[in-house]
């Protein structure tokens, strides 16, 4: 990841050419302006007051007054000279050797979460010093387009702490360029690349002003998966689609996340003209650390809730401390910290679902059931199942948990049998053994107040929230049990049912009529929240 301190000295962009030169990647030649020139040009030219001001106005008319001011100041001798200077490896008696791309680098662009992608300008062909010393003040004058002041305002980032460096890169006089996703950003698949490619140089490509070749790939190979072609032949061969695959493998490596690449191709060889991390992708739950052939499927834990929005930190703690205690009922101990089969990602919690689908009993169990609950999970996970890395191979989970599962029928069995005569009975149990866990949180965080300091107190807290991680689940899902086993049977009776209307999404139906049932705690939340709405919509004021 690249450093503030990086950032500070050579903007976004520059520092991310620095690191693919320095780890030996086919970089042009290039020179980064730091932005202490560009600080020194607002201090000869009195243009922070300016600044200043401008910021005081909407977007536009900013943008408007400061570049006016930018243009009007030009660019001091001394100042000029000292660019000349910078500019010495790309010059030949004096003069630019070959046409320069003079490219604007903010200190912040090309981050992380951030991409600025498009929000300062470019400008390529330059081909004197005296037209490279004007594109760099329009460089500077770029960090102030109505674009770039509204996308800094959109993302919180103070416009008094961001300056820019300027990246001035001679041209690769390209046979062909265009960019490179090391993974496939239309659906987020980290084993596919996408590859963008036109005749030419890639800015017209960049900017949507052509149509390019696209180009779907295996990331391990390089293989061509799929292509859409532009025109009647390709602009690249299935050989130089691989060298664009390992080139990829190699810059993912160095940085260690998905990133997006502009390369162009030019007398046999492949240059990397700049990379920037891919900012669009929903994050993934941690990689595992063994090694493991076989594809992970993870489902969401908030959408079978109901709860699409983000967790809070503790949220998503306590929930993991839970789930792991679950393991206690069939004997066995896993620690939430290293739980593979619960990951957060995206401030989301994620179960891991493909052991499921690999053993028939479970997998039975997951596609039949699942429906009934969330339909469109559902139907998604039957589609996976299909997969090699994902069929059924096991009859029954290992002899350990199969062994737990078969201890815990004789709590439960008798239970489950006891409701169908006595439901309203069945309801109470769960009700006393939801409240007495309850009083007894309750209880353990009034005494975790009451100790003498913040620590102790923090401590104790802590403590509360491990107990219950290992009592929820033993005290809830005897008494449980006996109420969602019914259910379940029930709902499967009105999917049979539902079935015989013959309307297109049988399980939609079944879930929607059990909705519709007095007491449905979803369904009184969203008539509560339907007449909240209704309300805000009368009133007029």
């Amino acid at each position: 990841m690249t450093t503030e301190a990086e950032l500070g000295a050579l903007g976004g962009k520059g520092a991310n050419l620095v690191r693919l030169r320095e780890a030996g990647l086919p970089v042009p030649p290039f020179v980064v302006l730091a932005p202490a020139l560009y600080e020194d040009f607002l201090a000869q030219s009195q243009l922070r007051p300016v600044l200043e001001a401008a910021w005081q106005q909407p977007a536009a008319e900013a943008s408007k007054l400061i570049r006016a001011a930018f243009r009007s100041a030009g660019l001091a001798g001394d100042l000029a000279a000292r660019i000349i200077a910078e500019l010495a490896p790309l010059l030949t008696g004096g003069e630019l050797a070959a046409p320069v791309a003079v490219r604007s680098s903010a200190t912040a662009e090309d981050l992380p979460g951030l991409s600025f992608a498009g929000q300062q300008d470019t400008f390529l062909d330059v081909a004197t010093l005296d037209d490279v010393l004007r594109r760099v003040v329009d460089c500077w004058a770029s960090l102030w387009t109505e674009r770039a002041i509204t996308y800094r305002d959109r993302n919180h980032v103070d416009h008094d702490l961001v300056s820019i460096a300027v990246v001035v890169q001679r041209m690769v006089p390209a046979e062909a360029s265009g960019v490179l996703f090391t993974v496939n950003p239309r659906t987020g698949r980290r084993d596919e690349m996408v590859v963008d490619a036109a005749p030419g140089l890639g800015e017209d490509l960049v900017s949507g002003r052509v149509t390019p070749d696209s180009f779907t790939l295996d990331a391990a190979t390089g293989d061509v998966r799929s292509q859409q072609l532009a025109g009647p032949t390709a602009s690249v061969t299935v050989g130089q689609l691989r060298d664009l695959a390992a080139l990829g493998r190699r810059i993912g490596e160095l940085y260690g996340e998905p990133m997006d690449i502009e390369w162009a191709r030019a007398g046999g060889e492949l240059f990397v003209v700049q990379a920037r991390p891919i900012t669009s992708l929903f994050p993934l739950p941690a990689p595992n650390p063994g090694a493991h052939a076989q594809p992970e499927v993870w489902f969401s834990f908030g959408a079978f809730q109901g709860v699409l929005g983000p967790l809070t930190p503790l949220g998503q703690e306590t929930i993991r401390i839970a789930l792991a205690g679950a393991a206690r009922l069939v004997g066995r101990r896993v620690d939430w910290r290293t739980n593979r089969f619960v990951q957060p990602a995206g401030e989301r919690l994620w179960l891991r679902f493909d052991d499921l689908l690999r053993i028939r009993a479970t997998r039975k169990l997951v596609l039949e059931f699942l429906p009934m609950v969330e339909p469109g999970t559902a139907a998604i996970l039957r589609d996976l199942g299909t997969e090699p890395g994902l069929r059924a191979t096991r009859t029954a989970p290992n002899p350990g948990v199969a062994a737990g599962f078969l201890a815990l029928l004789p709590r439960i069995g008798p239970r489950i049998r006891a409701a169908s005569t006595n439901p309203a009975g069945t309801r109470k149990a769960l009700d006393r053994a939801a409240g007495g866990l309850v009083r007894h949180v309750e209880q353990a965080m009034a005494r975790a107040a009451g100790r003498s300091t913040p620590q102790e107190r923090l401590n104790a807290r802590v403590d509360v929230i491990d107990d219950l991680g290992r009592r929820a689940f033993p005290t809830l899902l005897p008494a449980f049990a006996p109420v969602m086993g019914p259910t379940m049977l029930t709902l499967k009776q009105l999917r049979e049912l539902a079935l015989q209307t013959k309307l297109p999404d049988a399980d939609a139906l079944a879930l929607n009529v059990m909705r519709a049932l007095p007491g449905n705690v979803t369904t009184e939340m969203d008539l509560a929240l339907s007449d909240v709405a209704l309300t805000i919509r009368g009133d007029a004021t």
